[in-house]
């Protein structure tokens, strides 16, 4: 005769019952305390979200102001260098002739 393998994991029997009762585990549903925890944690990073984009807005709103004060201090310095550039042509302009024989009066004096 053949013997019979035994199932249970005590051995001592062919037909044995486990030893160990595999045992489903204690799940209890979320009190009202850590709900509570959660959506006010959520809230206050929620609340600091808020408050960096104001402040990365305003920077940004005085960046700009920046920007365009430093734009019209560039388009005006210019406007000004254009205007002298221009008085300043047309005097060397009308003035070359004179300054030319001034130096040629100067190549032609003896030397001591």
């Amino acid at each position: 005769m053949t013997a019979k393998k035994s199932v249970g994991a005590g051995g001592d029997s062919p037909l044995s019952t486990p030893d160990l009762v595999p045992t489903t585990p204690n799940i209890r549903p979320p009190d009202h305390n850590w709900t509570l925890q959660l959506v006010m944690e959520l809230q206050m990073s929620t609340g600091k979200l808020i408050q960096a984009v104001e402040t990365l807005a305003k920077q940004s709103d005085e960046q700009g102001k920046k920007l365009d004060t430093i734009s019209h201090k560039i388009f005006a310095a210019t406007w000004v260098l254009l205007v002298l550039g221009a008085i300043l042509s047309f005097l060397l302009s009308h003035l070359w002739g004179e300054i030319a024989k001034a130096v040629a009066k100067l190549a032609t004096l003896p030397s001591p």
